[in-house]
Protein backbone atom coordinates (compact mmCIF):
# COMPACT_ATOMS: atom_id res chain seq x y z
CA UNK A 1 0.00 0.00 0.00
CA UNK A 2 2.64 2.28 0.78
CA UNK A 3 4.39 1.88 -2.51
CA UNK A 4 0.91 2.71 -4.12
CA UNK A 5 0.61 5.95 -2.01
CA UNK A 6 4.31 6.62 -3.06
CA UNK A 7 3.84 6.50 -6.95
CA UNK A 8 0.60 8.70 -6.84
CA UNK A 9 2.19 11.34 -4.73
CA UNK A 10 5.26 11.24 -7.32
CA UNK A 11 2.78 11.07 -10.58
CA UNK A 12 1.41 13.79 -9.17
CA UNK A 13 3.80 16.02 -8.67
CA UNK A 14 5.44 14.83 -12.48
CA UNK A 15 2.00 15.60 -13.87
CA UNK A 16 1.23 19.02 -12.21
CA UNK A 17 4.95 20.62 -13.25
CA UNK A 18 4.77 18.56 -16.46
CA UNK A 19 2.92 21.01 -18.99
CA UNK A 20 4.95 23.90 -18.02
CA UNK A 21 8.24 22.37 -18.53
CA UNK A 22 7.07 21.14 -21.39
CA UNK A 23 6.55 24.40 -22.29
CA UNK A 24 9.04 26.08 -21.84
CA UNK A 25 11.69 23.42 -23.61
CA UNK A 26 9.19 22.82 -26.42
CA UNK A 27 8.91 19.00 -26.33
CA UNK A 28 5.55 16.87 -25.74
CA UNK A 29 4.34 17.19 -22.33
CA UNK A 30 4.76 12.74 -22.96
CA UNK A 31 8.42 12.98 -22.86
CA UNK A 32 7.90 14.87 -19.45
CA UNK A 33 6.19 12.18 -18.17
CA UNK A 34 8.80 9.49 -19.30
CA UNK A 35 11.74 11.26 -17.79
CA UNK A 36 9.59 12.52 -14.48
CA UNK A 37 9.44 7.99 -14.26
CA UNK A 38 12.75 7.83 -14.64
CA UNK A 39 13.87 10.49 -12.32
CA UNK A 40 11.50 9.06 -9.30
CA UNK A 41 12.28 5.19 -11.14
CA UNK A 42 15.12 3.07 -9.66
CA UNK A 43 17.48 4.42 -12.13
CA UNK A 44 16.80 7.61 -10.37
CA UNK A 45 15.44 8.53 -6.68
CA UNK A 46 14.12 4.99 -6.71
CA UNK A 47 10.65 6.82 -5.32
CA UNK A 48 8.75 4.22 -7.26
CA UNK A 49 9.93 0.86 -6.75
CA UNK A 50 7.30 -1.96 -7.27
CA UNK A 51 4.53 -1.20 -10.03
CA UNK A 52 3.34 -4.60 -10.21
CA UNK A 53 -0.08 -3.78 -8.30
CA UNK A 54 -0.59 -0.89 -10.80
CA UNK A 55 -0.98 -3.58 -13.65
CA UNK A 56 -4.90 -3.68 -14.69
CA UNK A 57 -4.75 0.69 -14.51
CA UNK A 58 -1.06 0.10 -16.70
CA UNK A 59 -2.90 -1.97 -19.16
CA UNK A 60 -5.98 -0.18 -19.52
CA UNK A 61 -4.07 2.98 -19.50
CA UNK A 62 -2.67 1.61 -22.65
CA UNK A 63 -5.68 0.55 -24.60
CA UNK A 64 -7.25 4.23 -23.67
CA UNK A 65 -3.66 5.54 -25.32
CA UNK A 66 -4.23 3.77 -28.50
CA UNK A 67 -7.87 4.26 -28.97
CA UNK A 68 -7.36 8.07 -28.55
CA UNK A 69 -4.91 8.06 -31.01
CA UNK A 70 -6.70 6.48 -33.37
CA UNK A 71 -9.79 8.83 -32.74
CA UNK A 72 -7.68 11.93 -33.47
CA UNK A 73 -7.09 10.75 -36.98
CA UNK A 74 -9.54 12.58 -38.45
CA UNK A 75 -7.84 14.05 -41.39
CA UNK A 76 -10.30 13.92 -44.59
CA UNK A 77 -9.07 13.41 -47.53
CA UNK A 78 -5.49 13.50 -49.18
CA UNK A 79 -6.94 15.61 -51.28
CA UNK A 80 -6.04 16.59 -55.50
CA UNK A 81 -2.32 17.24 -54.96
CA UNK A 82 0.68 16.37 -57.78
CA UNK A 83 2.32 15.38 -54.41
CA UNK A 84 2.08 11.67 -54.89
CA UNK A 85 0.94 9.48 -51.82
CA UNK A 86 2.39 6.51 -53.08
CA UNK A 87 5.73 7.61 -53.24
CA UNK A 88 5.68 9.51 -50.06
CA UNK A 89 4.17 6.06 -48.52
CA UNK A 90 7.30 4.38 -50.46
CA UNK A 91 9.54 6.78 -48.67
CA UNK A 92 8.01 7.20 -45.14
CA UNK A 93 7.42 3.63 -44.54
CA UNK A 94 8.43 0.72 -46.66
CA UNK A 95 12.18 2.21 -47.54
CA UNK A 96 12.86 2.72 -43.48
CA UNK A 97 11.09 -0.79 -42.70
CA UNK A 98 13.40 -2.57 -45.29
CA UNK A 99 16.47 -0.83 -43.44
CA UNK A 100 15.00 -2.06 -40.14
CA UNK A 101 14.83 -5.62 -41.26
CA UNK A 102 18.11 -5.77 -42.48
CA UNK A 103 19.42 -4.11 -39.23
CA UNK A 104 17.07 -5.98 -36.99
CA UNK A 105 18.84 -9.49 -38.66
CA UNK A 106 22.30 -7.76 -38.36
CA UNK A 107 22.16 -6.87 -34.78
CA UNK A 108 20.54 -10.12 -33.70
CA UNK A 109 23.21 -11.99 -35.46
CA UNK A 110 26.06 -9.86 -34.00
CA UNK A 111 24.50 -9.58 -30.60
CA UNK A 112 23.69 -13.15 -30.30
CA UNK A 113 19.63 -11.96 -29.42
CA UNK A 114 17.53 -14.64 -29.32
CA UNK A 115 14.67 -15.37 -32.15
CA UNK A 116 16.66 -12.93 -34.52
CA UNK A 117 14.11 -12.92 -37.38
CA UNK A 118 11.66 -11.73 -34.95
CA UNK A 119 13.38 -8.83 -33.79
CA UNK A 120 13.98 -8.56 -37.54
CA UNK A 121 10.10 -7.85 -38.21
CA UNK A 122 9.77 -5.67 -34.81
CA UNK A 123 12.80 -3.49 -36.63
CA UNK A 124 9.99 -3.03 -39.42
CA UNK A 125 7.32 -1.56 -37.01
CA UNK A 126 10.20 0.54 -35.60
CA UNK A 127 11.80 2.06 -38.70
CA UNK A 128 8.44 2.57 -40.38
CA UNK A 129 6.16 4.42 -38.31
CA UNK A 130 6.26 7.59 -37.57
CA UNK A 131 4.94 9.48 -34.48
CA UNK A 132 1.83 11.35 -36.31
CA UNK A 133 0.90 13.36 -32.81
CA UNK A 134 4.44 15.11 -32.84
CA UNK A 135 4.62 15.51 -36.88
CA UNK A 136 1.22 16.93 -37.16
CA UNK A 137 1.66 19.25 -34.13
CA UNK A 138 5.11 20.68 -35.48
CA UNK A 139 3.02 21.58 -38.69
CA UNK A 140 0.40 23.37 -36.93
CA UNK A 141 2.36 25.66 -35.32
CA UNK A 142 3.81 26.90 -38.39
CA UNK A 143 0.31 26.27 -40.52
CA UNK A 144 -0.48 29.65 -41.63
CA UNK A 145 3.15 31.08 -41.87
CA UNK A 146 4.19 27.91 -44.57
CA UNK A 147 3.91 28.56 -48.14
CA UNK A 148 1.41 26.51 -50.71
CA UNK A 149 3.84 24.03 -51.39
CA UNK A 150 4.93 23.12 -48.07
CA UNK A 151 1.67 22.95 -46.39
CA UNK A 152 0.41 20.27 -48.98
CA UNK A 153 3.33 18.18 -48.46
CA UNK A 154 3.40 18.28 -44.67
CA UNK A 155 -0.17 17.44 -45.16
CA UNK A 156 0.51 14.37 -47.71
CA UNK A 157 3.66 13.72 -45.19
CA UNK A 158 0.86 13.32 -42.30
CA UNK A 159 -1.65 11.05 -44.53
CA UNK A 160 1.72 8.75 -45.31
CA UNK A 161 2.68 8.71 -41.66
CA UNK A 162 -1.21 7.75 -41.23
CA UNK A 163 -0.60 4.89 -43.31
CA UNK A 164 2.51 3.49 -41.89
CA UNK A 165 1.08 3.39 -38.37
CA UNK A 166 -2.11 1.20 -39.78
CA UNK A 167 0.56 -1.19 -41.93
CA UNK A 168 3.27 -1.31 -38.85
CA UNK A 169 0.35 -2.08 -36.28
CA UNK A 170 -0.80 -4.85 -38.77
CA UNK A 171 2.73 -6.25 -39.07
CA UNK A 172 2.93 -6.08 -35.42
CA UNK A 173 -0.34 -7.96 -35.02
CA UNK A 174 1.28 -10.59 -37.66
CA UNK A 175 4.35 -10.70 -35.33
CA UNK A 176 2.99 -11.43 -32.24
CA UNK A 177 0.20 -13.98 -33.89
CA UNK A 178 3.08 -15.99 -35.15
CA UNK A 179 4.92 -15.95 -32.33
CA UNK A 180 2.45 -17.07 -29.93
CA UNK A 181 0.75 -19.69 -32.19
CA UNK A 182 4.28 -20.91 -33.79
CA UNK A 183 2.25 -23.23 -36.39
CA UNK A 184 1.88 -22.07 -39.53
CA UNK A 185 -1.49 -23.50 -40.25
CA UNK A 186 -3.12 -22.00 -36.78
CA UNK A 187 -1.16 -18.68 -37.99
CA UNK A 188 -2.93 -18.79 -41.49
CA UNK A 189 -6.12 -19.17 -40.22
CA UNK A 190 -5.80 -16.38 -37.67
CA UNK A 191 -4.44 -13.99 -40.70
CA UNK A 192 -8.27 -14.65 -41.71
CA UNK A 193 -9.96 -14.12 -38.69
CA UNK A 194 -7.67 -11.11 -37.81
CA UNK A 195 -9.26 -9.01 -41.63
CA UNK A 196 -12.43 -10.11 -40.90
CA UNK A 197 -12.49 -8.90 -37.39
CA UNK A 198 -10.78 -5.37 -38.07
CA UNK A 199 -13.21 -5.00 -41.69
CA UNK A 200 -16.08 -5.46 -39.14
CA UNK A 201 -14.42 -2.85 -36.42
CA UNK A 202 -13.96 -0.30 -38.95
CA UNK A 203 -17.44 -0.55 -40.63
CA UNK A 204 -19.23 -1.89 -37.62
CA UNK A 205 -18.51 0.46 -35.39
CA UNK A 206 -19.77 3.54 -37.06
CA UNK A 207 -22.51 1.77 -37.83
CA UNK A 208 -23.61 1.20 -34.56
CA UNK A 209 -22.37 4.08 -33.17
CA UNK A 210 -24.45 6.49 -35.48
CA UNK A 211 -27.45 4.00 -35.97
CA UNK A 212 -28.08 2.10 -32.81
CA UNK A 213 -27.04 3.37 -29.68
CA UNK A 214 -27.80 7.24 -30.49
CA UNK A 215 -31.25 6.08 -30.87
CA UNK A 216 -31.92 4.61 -27.94
CA UNK A 217 -34.01 6.04 -25.63
CA UNK A 218 -32.45 7.57 -22.13
CA UNK A 219 -28.81 7.92 -23.74
CA UNK A 220 -29.37 11.66 -24.49
CA UNK A 221 -26.47 13.41 -22.23
CA UNK A 222 -22.51 13.30 -23.43
CA UNK A 223 -21.87 11.05 -20.75
CA UNK A 224 -23.89 8.02 -21.70
CA UNK A 225 -22.12 8.51 -24.71
CA UNK A 226 -18.36 8.41 -23.50
CA UNK A 227 -19.76 5.45 -21.18
CA UNK A 228 -21.49 3.54 -24.48
CA UNK A 229 -18.08 4.13 -26.79
CA UNK A 230 -15.58 3.15 -23.96
CA UNK A 231 -17.27 -0.01 -23.74
CA UNK A 232 -17.23 -0.39 -26.99
CA UNK A 233 -13.83 -0.12 -26.67
CA UNK A 234 -13.51 -2.50 -23.93
CA UNK A 235 -15.61 -5.30 -25.94
CA UNK A 236 -13.55 -5.00 -29.23
CA UNK A 237 -10.54 -5.84 -27.13
CA UNK A 238 -12.27 -8.19 -25.28
CA UNK A 239 -13.26 -10.22 -28.48
CA UNK A 240 -9.91 -9.05 -30.14
CA UNK A 241 -7.95 -10.82 -27.26
CA UNK A 242 -10.39 -14.14 -27.80
CA UNK A 243 -8.57 -13.73 -31.66
CA UNK A 244 -5.11 -13.10 -30.65
CA UNK A 245 -5.09 -9.96 -31.27
CA UNK A 246 -3.30 -7.58 -29.66
CA UNK A 247 -5.26 -4.63 -27.69
CA UNK A 248 -3.25 -1.71 -28.46
CA UNK A 249 -3.96 -2.85 -32.60
CA UNK A 250 -7.78 -3.48 -31.30
CA UNK A 251 -7.83 -0.11 -29.82
CA UNK A 252 -6.39 1.89 -32.44
CA UNK A 253 -8.35 0.61 -35.09
CA UNK A 254 -11.51 1.23 -32.90
CA UNK A 255 -10.49 4.74 -32.59
CA UNK A 256 -9.69 5.02 -36.51
CA UNK A 257 -13.27 3.67 -37.37
CA UNK A 258 -15.04 6.25 -34.85
CA UNK A 259 -12.77 9.40 -35.83
CA UNK A 260 -14.98 10.65 -38.95
CA UNK A 261 -18.43 9.76 -37.38
CA UNK A 262 -20.12 12.65 -35.68
CA UNK A 263 -19.30 12.10 -32.06
CA UNK A 264 -20.35 15.29 -29.76
CA UNK A 265 -17.37 17.53 -28.98
CA UNK A 266 -18.46 17.40 -25.57
CA UNK A 267 -17.69 13.28 -26.28
CA UNK A 268 -14.60 13.80 -27.03
CA UNK A 269 -13.34 16.08 -24.07
CA UNK A 270 -14.73 13.64 -21.64
CA UNK A 271 -12.32 10.85 -23.80
CA UNK A 272 -9.33 13.27 -23.79
CA UNK A 273 -10.39 13.95 -19.83
CA UNK A 274 -9.66 10.30 -18.78
CA UNK A 275 -7.05 9.56 -21.36
CA UNK A 276 -5.08 12.54 -21.54
CA UNK A 277 -5.68 13.86 -17.91
CA UNK A 278 -5.31 10.52 -15.90
CA UNK A 279 -4.85 7.14 -17.73
CA UNK A 280 -1.87 8.29 -20.46
CA UNK A 281 -0.03 10.35 -17.46
CA UNK A 282 0.16 7.37 -15.56
CA UNK A 283 1.25 4.84 -18.31
CA UNK A 284 4.12 6.63 -19.84
CA UNK A 285 5.50 7.73 -15.75
CA UNK A 286 5.49 3.89 -15.01
CA UNK A 287 7.47 3.28 -18.66
CA UNK A 288 10.03 5.95 -17.24
CA UNK A 289 10.11 3.81 -13.94
CA UNK A 290 10.47 0.60 -16.20
CA UNK A 291 13.77 1.62 -17.60
CA UNK A 292 16.91 0.73 -16.31
CA UNK A 293 19.53 2.77 -17.20
CA UNK A 294 22.39 0.41 -15.46
CA UNK A 295 21.71 -1.92 -18.35
CA UNK A 296 23.57 0.46 -20.71
CA UNK A 297 27.11 0.14 -17.68
CA UNK A 298 27.61 -3.35 -20.12
CA UNK A 299 29.78 -1.79 -23.31
CA UNK A 300 27.66 -4.56 -25.62
CA UNK A 301 24.60 -2.67 -24.60
CA UNK A 302 25.53 0.55 -24.79
CA UNK A 303 26.93 -0.23 -28.12
CA UNK A 304 24.16 -1.76 -29.37
CA UNK A 305 21.61 0.97 -27.88
CA UNK A 306 23.91 3.89 -30.06
CA UNK A 307 23.92 1.87 -33.07
CA UNK A 308 20.23 1.34 -32.43
CA UNK A 309 19.40 5.00 -32.50
CA UNK A 310 22.19 5.94 -35.19
CA UNK A 311 20.83 3.53 -37.73
CA UNK A 312 16.85 4.48 -37.33
CA UNK A 313 18.02 8.26 -37.63
CA UNK A 314 19.79 8.05 -40.90
CA UNK A 315 17.19 5.83 -42.29
CA UNK A 316 14.33 8.43 -41.28
CA UNK A 317 15.96 11.35 -42.35
CA UNK A 318 17.69 10.04 -45.28
CA UNK A 319 14.24 8.57 -47.00
CA UNK A 320 12.27 11.38 -46.70
CA UNK A 321 15.58 13.94 -47.83
CA UNK A 322 15.62 11.72 -50.75
CA UNK A 323 11.87 12.12 -51.38
CA UNK A 324 11.58 15.86 -50.72
CA UNK A 325 14.37 16.82 -52.97
CA UNK A 326 12.41 14.82 -55.88
CA UNK A 327 10.01 17.73 -55.21
CA UNK A 328 12.36 20.37 -55.23
CA UNK A 329 12.81 21.73 -52.31
CA UNK A 330 16.10 22.70 -51.06
CA UNK A 331 18.76 20.47 -49.25
CA UNK A 332 18.01 22.57 -46.28
CA UNK A 333 14.08 22.41 -46.54
CA UNK A 334 14.77 18.63 -46.99
CA UNK A 335 16.79 18.23 -43.92
CA UNK A 336 14.05 19.92 -42.31
CA UNK A 337 10.90 17.56 -43.69
CA UNK A 338 13.62 15.12 -43.12
CA UNK A 339 14.38 15.30 -39.58
CA UNK A 340 10.30 16.08 -39.53
CA UNK A 341 9.74 12.21 -39.67
CA UNK A 342 12.05 11.40 -37.26
CA UNK A 343 9.81 11.08 -33.96
CA UNK A 344 8.63 7.93 -32.66
CA UNK A 345 6.68 8.60 -28.88
CA UNK A 346 2.98 7.00 -28.81
CA UNK A 347 2.78 3.86 -31.22
CA UNK A 348 6.25 2.86 -30.50
CA UNK A 349 5.83 2.89 -27.03
CA UNK A 350 2.99 0.97 -26.95
CA UNK A 351 4.63 -1.79 -29.50
CA UNK A 352 7.29 -2.24 -27.66
CA UNK A 353 5.74 -2.65 -24.19
CA UNK A 354 3.94 -5.56 -25.33
CA UNK A 355 6.89 -7.05 -27.48
CA UNK A 356 8.50 -6.57 -23.96
CA UNK A 357 5.76 -8.03 -22.02
CA UNK A 358 5.49 -11.07 -24.54
CA UNK A 359 8.98 -12.06 -24.91
CA UNK A 360 9.89 -10.61 -28.28
CA UNK A 361 12.06 -7.78 -27.41
CA UNK A 362 14.81 -8.27 -24.75
CA UNK A 363 15.36 -6.01 -21.86
CA UNK A 364 18.52 -3.88 -23.97
CA UNK A 365 16.55 -3.27 -27.00
CA UNK A 366 13.42 -2.18 -24.48
CA UNK A 367 15.42 0.40 -22.66
CA UNK A 368 17.03 1.39 -26.27
CA UNK A 369 13.93 1.79 -27.50
CA UNK A 370 12.64 4.47 -25.08
CA UNK A 371 15.45 6.31 -25.21
CA UNK A 372 15.32 6.45 -29.04
CA UNK A 373 11.93 7.90 -28.76
CA UNK A 374 13.25 10.51 -25.71
CA UNK A 375 15.95 11.51 -27.59
CA UNK A 376 14.19 11.61 -31.62
CA UNK A 377 11.03 13.81 -30.03
CA UNK A 378 13.14 16.09 -28.72
CA UNK A 379 15.51 16.57 -31.45
CA UNK A 380 13.48 16.15 -34.45
CA UNK A 381 10.99 19.01 -34.23
CA UNK A 382 14.23 21.33 -32.74
CA UNK A 383 15.86 20.25 -36.36
CA UNK A 384 12.88 20.94 -38.26
CA UNK A 385 12.43 24.40 -37.20
CA UNK A 386 15.67 25.00 -37.38
CA UNK A 387 15.87 23.83 -40.91
CA UNK A 388 12.37 24.36 -42.14
CA UNK A 389 11.65 27.88 -40.25
CA UNK A 390 14.83 29.59 -39.30
CA UNK A 391 13.90 32.94 -37.14
CA UNK A 392 10.15 31.68 -37.35
CA UNK A 393 8.03 32.49 -34.69
CA UNK A 394 5.88 29.63 -34.50
CA UNK A 395 2.08 30.39 -33.63
CA UNK A 396 0.66 29.85 -29.53
CA UNK A 397 -2.22 27.13 -29.59
CA UNK A 398 -4.96 28.01 -32.10
CA UNK A 399 -8.52 25.97 -32.95
CA UNK A 400 -8.44 25.52 -37.03
CA UNK A 401 -11.01 25.01 -39.17
CA UNK A 402 -10.17 21.06 -40.08
CA UNK A 403 -10.59 20.48 -36.16
CA UNK A 404 -14.59 20.40 -36.23
CA UNK A 405 -15.20 19.81 -40.13
CA UNK A 406 -17.33 16.98 -40.71
CA UNK A 407 -15.49 15.17 -43.69
CA UNK A 408 -18.09 12.12 -43.63
CA UNK A 409 -21.03 15.05 -45.63
CA UNK A 410 -20.89 14.12 -49.31
CA UNK A 411 -21.41 17.10 -52.16
CA UNK A 412 -23.95 17.04 -54.87
CA UNK A 413 -23.11 16.93 -58.44
CA UNK A 414 -23.76 20.32 -60.49
CA UNK A 415 -25.85 17.06 -62.75
CA UNK A 416 -27.98 15.63 -59.73
CA UNK A 417 -31.56 15.87 -60.35
CA UNK A 418 -33.71 17.64 -57.05
CA UNK A 419 -35.75 14.60 -56.74
CA UNK A 420 -32.17 12.48 -55.88
CA UNK A 421 -31.81 15.13 -53.70
CA UNK A 422 -35.04 14.86 -51.98
CA UNK A 423 -34.33 10.95 -51.56
CA UNK A 424 -30.90 11.57 -49.61
CA UNK A 425 -32.16 14.81 -47.31
CA UNK A 426 -35.37 13.26 -46.00
CA UNK A 427 -32.88 12.95 -42.28
CA UNK A 428 -30.49 16.25 -42.71
CA UNK A 429 -30.74 19.18 -40.80
CA UNK A 430 -28.66 21.21 -42.64
CA UNK A 431 -30.28 24.16 -44.26
CA UNK A 432 -27.47 24.11 -47.38
CA UNK A 433 -25.69 21.59 -48.75
CA UNK A 434 -22.35 21.54 -50.77
CA UNK A 435 -22.62 21.19 -54.71
CA UNK A 436 -19.64 20.29 -57.13
CA UNK A 437 -18.48 19.77 -60.35
CA UNK A 438 -17.25 16.02 -61.59
CA UNK A 439 -13.67 17.18 -60.57
CA UNK A 440 -14.80 17.41 -56.92
CA UNK A 441 -14.30 21.11 -57.10
CA UNK A 442 -16.49 23.44 -54.88
CA UNK A 443 -19.16 25.35 -57.06
CA UNK A 444 -21.53 26.52 -54.36
CA UNK A 445 -24.81 25.55 -52.46
CA UNK A 446 -28.46 24.62 -52.83
CA UNK A 447 -30.40 26.24 -49.94
CA UNK A 448 -33.07 23.94 -49.05
CA UNK A 449 -35.83 26.64 -48.79
CA UNK A 450 -35.03 27.48 -52.58
CA UNK A 451 -35.51 23.34 -53.83
CA UNK A 452 -38.88 22.78 -51.32
CA UNK A 453 -41.90 23.58 -53.48
CA UNK A 454 -40.06 21.47 -56.59
CA UNK A 455 -38.73 18.74 -54.40
CA UNK A 456 -42.69 17.84 -53.73
CA UNK A 457 -43.74 18.40 -57.39
CA UNK A 458 -42.97 14.76 -58.90
CA UNK A 459 -43.93 16.66 -62.34
CA UNK A 460 -40.39 18.91 -62.39
CA UNK A 461 -38.58 17.39 -59.87
CA UNK A 462 -36.49 15.29 -61.87
CA UNK A 463 -35.72 18.03 -64.57
CA UNK A 464 -34.58 20.37 -62.69
CA UNK A 465 -30.95 19.77 -61.35
CA UNK A 466 -28.03 21.48 -58.85
CA UNK A 467 -26.64 23.81 -61.16
CA UNK A 468 -30.23 25.70 -62.33
CA UNK A 469 -30.66 26.22 -58.31
CA UNK A 470 -27.18 26.81 -56.95
CA UNK A 471 -26.02 29.77 -55.18
CA UNK A 472 -22.34 30.76 -56.24
CA UNK A 473 -22.44 33.61 -53.44
CA UNK A 474 -22.24 31.51 -50.63
CA UNK A 475 -18.74 31.86 -48.80
CA UNK A 476 -16.52 28.80 -47.91
CA UNK A 477 -13.52 28.80 -46.07
CA UNK A 478 -9.96 27.18 -46.40
CA UNK A 479 -9.12 23.92 -44.75
CA UNK A 480 -6.43 25.96 -42.82
CA UNK A 481 -8.33 28.95 -41.88
CA UNK A 482 -8.75 29.35 -38.02
CA UNK A 483 -11.74 28.90 -35.84
CA UNK A 484 -11.74 33.35 -35.66
CA UNK A 485 -12.32 33.44 -39.53
CA UNK A 486 -15.32 30.87 -39.26
CA UNK A 487 -16.72 33.13 -36.54
CA UNK A 488 -16.94 36.03 -38.22
CA UNK A 489 -19.01 34.21 -41.34
CA UNK A 490 -21.14 32.86 -38.78
CA UNK A 491 -21.73 35.87 -37.02
CA UNK A 492 -23.94 37.45 -39.99
CA UNK A 493 -27.82 36.57 -40.65
CA UNK A 494 -28.52 33.32 -41.76
CA UNK A 495 -25.62 31.58 -42.07
CA UNK A 496 -25.19 28.19 -39.69
CA UNK A 497 -23.62 25.95 -42.04
CA UNK A 498 -19.95 26.41 -43.82
CA UNK A 499 -18.19 24.95 -46.80
CA UNK A 500 -15.00 23.89 -46.41
CA UNK A 501 -12.86 23.65 -49.14
CA UNK A 502 -8.77 23.30 -50.17
CA UNK A 503 -7.21 24.93 -52.44
CA UNK A 504 -4.82 23.20 -55.36
CA UNK A 505 -3.43 24.62 -58.43
CA UNK A 506 -6.20 27.57 -57.71
CA UNK A 507 -9.15 25.61 -57.92
CA UNK A 508 -11.27 24.63 -54.39
CA UNK A 509 -11.91 21.51 -53.97
CA UNK A 510 -14.40 20.61 -51.33
CA UNK A 511 -13.28 18.79 -48.22
CA UNK A 512 -16.47 18.94 -46.03
CA UNK A 513 -18.61 21.07 -43.49
CA UNK A 514 -18.65 23.60 -40.45
CA UNK A 515 -21.41 23.23 -38.23
CA UNK A 516 -22.43 26.17 -36.03
CA UNK A 517 -23.65 23.69 -33.77
CA UNK A 518 -20.28 22.01 -32.94
CA UNK A 519 -18.30 25.26 -32.04
CA UNK A 520 -20.92 26.89 -29.97
CA UNK A 521 -19.62 24.62 -27.10
CA UNK A 522 -16.71 25.54 -27.58
CA UNK A 523 -16.77 29.57 -28.21
CA UNK A 524 -15.55 30.55 -24.94
CA UNK A 525 -12.21 28.75 -25.52
CA UNK A 526 -12.32 29.58 -29.24
CA UNK A 527 -11.99 33.14 -28.11
CA UNK A 528 -9.49 32.79 -26.38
Amino acid sequence: MNEVFGFFISAFVIIFFARPVAVFFKIPTLVVYILGGILTGPSGLNIIRDIASLRYFYELGIILLMFSAGLELKLGTSGNSKISLKILYLFNMILPGICGFFYGLFAGKYFNIPASIFIAFYMITLFSSPAVEVTAHLFREFMKKMDYTKRIFSRQLIFSSVLADVTSLFIFTGITAFYVLKNPFDFMKFIVFAFVFFFIVLKGLPFIQEKVLSRIKGMNTSEDETTTLIMLVIIVVGIGAFLNIPPIACAFFAGISLANININRRVKNNIDFLTVNIFIPIVFIIVGAKVNLGIFGVAENFLLSVVTIIVFSLSRILSIYAVTRMYAFTPKESLGFGFSALPQLTGTIAIAIVSHDIGILPDVLFNSVIILSIITTILGPFFARLFLFPGIKGQEFEFFVEDFTHFDIKPFNLLTPICDIARKLRDTELSVYPVVDSNGIYKGVIHLDDVRDTMFNEEISCLVISADVIDNNYPSLERHATMQDAISFFTRRGIHAIPIVETVDGYPFYTGMLLLQDILPEMENIRK
